[in-house]
C-alpha cells in the first residue's frame, strides 16, 4: 500500500520567461524513465500545441458575454489578442545589470515594451499564470494517481535562474504560494537553479553515450541558454557516478568592467534576438514600423511567431527564411527587396539574421571564456566538457558558433537530445534524489550593518552615539559578513551575527537590513560596493521579556535584547532564509521584505 508517511509525488515545474514546462515521478517506483512530461496543454480556436512539451508563458485577460473577466492562457490565447509575457524578467528587475546583460532589455521595460495590466504587478500577473499550470498539473495528477493522491504528499520543485537576486527568488516563491502550489497539507515549494537541474538530468541519463567518457574529477561545463536568460553557465566536478554526485567547482570570474558582478552570467538570451530584429526593423523602416505595436509584433502575434521559426532553424543547411507577416503603412516608396507589398510582409536577407544573432552569440561565448578561465584557476578543474541545453541552445546557428569556440580550444561540446527539456526533467531528478549537487558556492557576501565601540582617531566622533542602554559611545556603519562568496555550501549552511536592541516592552518587532556584496572582497563599512536587499523582520509576540536584561529610563523599563541572526544558505526551499535565536532557542516569525 502506498501511504504519505513512505512515499510522495514530485512536481518538477520550469516557469520559463517564454515557455512553462511540467514533469513529474512518483517515489516509489520512478527511475529516469519513468518520469512523466504534461503535453496536453489547453488549446485555442487553432487546436494545434507547436511545442508539446512546453506551453507560452503568456496570459491574456478578456471579457465574456457579461463583461466578467475571463482569462485564457498558453496556446489558448487568440491571434491579435493583448497578451502578457516576459512576467519573469520583471521579477528580477531592480537587480544589478552586469556586463553580459541585453542592454535593450532595461531600455523596453523603461519605455513600457515589456508590460503588465496597469491594475497588476509582475507577480500578480506570474500568480494568474502559474495558477493555471497549478490546476491543470492537479487535474493531471488526479487522472494519473486517483486512488493515491488525496494520500499523497506532493514536492513541487521550481526551476529558478542561477543568477537570479534573492528578491526574485523569494518574489517567484511567492507568486506560487498565490497560485495553489503548497496549499495542500503535506505539500511544499523547494526551488532548483536551472543549470544544476540541467546537470542532473543529463549527466545522469543512461542514454547519453558520452557519459561513459566522463572520468570522476572531471570539469563539466553547463551551458543553459534559456529565452531571457544565460545562466551563469555552473561549473561542476564529477564526485560519483553511482549515484551521480556533483560539486559546484567555482563561482565564476570577476568581471573587471563592472566592479559588481560576481559569476558568468547575463540576461541576454533568446528574447534578445527578438528585441533586436524589432530594432532593427524599426530603424530600416522608421515610423513605418511600431515597435510598441503589441498586437502585431508582440509574443504570439503571425509576426513573431514567423520570426521564432526563423530563429530556431537558422543555420541549418539550405535553410530559406520565411517572411514576416506585417502591414506596413506609408508603403510606397519602400525597397521591395525589404518588404512585398503584395502579401504585406517584410523579407529577410540571411545578414538581417546574423546581425542579430552575433551580439548574442559573443556574449553567450564571453561568457563561457569566463568560466573556463574560472574553473581552472579557482576550482583547479580544467572544463572538458560543454553541455548546452535550454531553448536557445536549440539553435543551429548557436551550436555552430559556440562549437566552433569549444573545438578551438579542446573543449567537447554535448547538446542532449531533448535540451530544451532538461530543465524541467531535472528538477524532478532533484526532488526524487536520484542525483544531486552535495556541495555549491556561494554567489554572494551576505552580512549587515552594526555598531562597534567607539574608537579615537579610527571614527569619527561626530558620526557616533551614545548607547541608551550601556551608555558606551558607538560608531556605527561596519559591516560584518558571516557568510562570504566563495563558501563552500552544504545543506543548511548558517552563520550566527551577535546582535542586541534595545526595545521598550511594548515593542514587539526587530528590524534589521541585509545587505550583499559581489566584490572579491567585500569593504568593512557601509558604501560603494554594497548592496541593499531588504529588512530582515522578526515578530517578537509571544516572548517574555522579563528574561532579558533590564533597566528603568526616563520611568520606562528598557529591554536588552540579546540574540543570534542566523543565515542560512542551502535551504532545501531554495530561498535565503532567516532566523533568530535567543537564550538557546528560535523565537520569533522570521520574514524577508525586499521592497525595502
Amino acid at each position: 500500500m502506498v501511504g504519505a508517511t513512505r512515499h510522495y509525488l514530485v512536481v518538477g515545474v520550469d516557469f520559463g520567461t517564454t515557455y512553462t514546462g511540467v514533469n513529474y515521478g512518483l517515489s516509489k517506483y520512478c527511475d529516469d524513465s519513468d518520469i512523466a512530461m504534461i503535453q496536453d496543454w489547453p488549446t485555442g480556436i487553432l487546436d494545434t500545441t507547436e511545442h508539446g512539451a512546453k506551453a507560452p508563458t503568456q496570459i491574456a485577460y478578456e471579457a465574456d458575454m457579461t463583461g466578467q473577466s475571463k482569462w485564457c492562457w498558453g496556446y489558448q490565447i487568440k491571434p491579435g489578442t493583448v497578451r502578457y509575457a516576459w512576467m519573469k524578467l520583471l521579477l528580477d528587475k531592480h537587480a544589478v545589470q552586469t556586463a553580459h546583460d541585453d542592454p535593450g532589455l532595461k531600455s523596453d521595460i523603461e519605455k513600457g515594451a515589456v508590460k503588465m495590466p496597469d491594475d497588476k504587478s509582475a507577480q500578480d500577473v506570474a500568480a494568474d499564470f502559474l495558477k493555471e499550470v497549478y490546476d491543470l498539473t492537479m487535474k493531471r495528477l488526479r487522472k494519473d494517481y486517483r486512488q493515491i493522491l488525496d494520500l499523497t504528499p506532493i514536492k513541487f520543485w521550481f526551476t529558478m535562474p542561477a543568477i537570479w537576486s534573492d528578491g526574485a527568488q523569494v518574489g517567484t516563491l511567492a507568486a506560487a504560494k498565490k497560485a495553489g502550489f503548497g496549499s495542500r497539507k503535506g505539500d511544499e515549494i523547494c526551488m532548483v537553479a536551472e543549470p544544476e537541474a540541467a546537470a542532473l538530468a543529463t549527466l545522469s541519463s543512461p542514454t547519453l553515450s558520452y557519459c561513459d567518457q566522463l572520468e570522476l574529477k572531471d570539469g563539466v561545463l553547463i551551458c543553459d541558454c534559456g529565452g531571457g536568460t544565460v545562466e551563469d553557465l555552473t561549473s561542476y566536478t564529477i564526485l560519483d557516478d553511482d549515484p551521480l554526485e556533483l560539486a559546484e567547482s567555482c563561482v565564476g570570474e570577476e568581471l573587471q568592467s563592472v566592479p559588481k558582478t560576481a559569476w558568468a552570467g547575463g540576461k541576454c538570451g533568446g528574447t534578445s534576438v527578438d528585441r533586436d530584429i524589432v530594432k532593427l526593423l524599426s530603424e530600416r523602416f522608421l515610423t513605418a514600423f511600431d515597435p510598441l505595436d503589441h498586437g502585431n509584433v508582440g509574443p504570439g502575434s503571425q509576426f513573431m511567431q514567423d520570426f521564432d521559426w526563423n530563429k530556431r532553424n537558422f543555420g541549418k543547411p539550405g535553410f530559406k527564411l520565411k517572411p514576416l507577416a506585417y502591414y506596413l503603412k506609408n508603403e510606397q516608396n519602400l525597397n521591395p527587396s525589404h518588404y512585398d507589398k503584395e502579401e504585406s510582409c517584410i523579407i529577410l536577407a540571411d545578414a538581417d539574421m546574423i546581425k542579430v544573432f552575433d551580439p548574442v552569440v559573443k556574449k553567450i561565448t564571453g561568457l563561457v571564456e569566463k568560466q573556463v578561465k574560472a574553473a581552472r584557476t579557482q576550482g583547479k578543474t580544467p572544463i572538458k566538457d560543454l553541455i548546452l541545453v535550454g531553448g536557445f541552445g536549440d539553435s543551429p546557428y548557436l551550436r555552430q558558433k559556440l562549437g566552433a569556440w569549444c573545438g578551438s580550444r579542446g573543449i567537447r561540446m554535448r547538446v542532449p537530445g531533448d535540451s530544451w527539456g532538461a530543465v524541467v526533467k531535472g528538477a524532478v531528478i532533484r526532488g526524487l534524489e536520484m542525483a544531486t549537487v552535495v556541495r555549491r558556492k556561494c554567489r554572494r557576501h551576505y552580512g549587515t550593518i552594526y555598531s562597534k565601540p567607539f574608537e579615537t582617531g579610527v571614527d569619527k566622533e561626530s558620526e557616533s552615539y551614545i548607547c541608551r542602554f550601556t551608555k558606551a559611545r558607538m560608531a556605527p556603519g561596519y559591516m560584518s559578513w558571516p557568510i562570504n562568496r566563495g563558501e563552500d555550501v552544504v545543506l543548511d549552511t548558517f552563520k550566527a551575527l551577535p546582535f542586541y536592541h534595545v526595545l521598550e516592552e511594548s515593542q514587539r518587532t526587530i528590524t534589521v537590513k541585509l545587505q550583499s556584496c559581489n566584490l572579491d572582497n567585500a569593504p568593512t563599512k557601509y558604501g560603494d560596493g554594497v548592496e541593499d536587499m531588504g529588512e530582515i523582520v522578526t515578530n517578537l509576540t509571544g516572548v517574555d521579556f522579563s528574561r532579558f536584561e533590564c533597566k528603568t529610563e526616563d520611568g520606562k523599563k528598557i529591554y536588552k535584547f540579546d540574540y543570534q541572526l542566523e543565515v542560512v544558505l542551502g535551504h532545501k526551499q531554495g530561498t535565503i532564509y532567516f532566523r533568530v535565536r535567543a537564550l538557546d532557542e528560535i523565537i520569533g516569525q522570521t520574514s524577508v521584505d525586499f521592497s525595502k
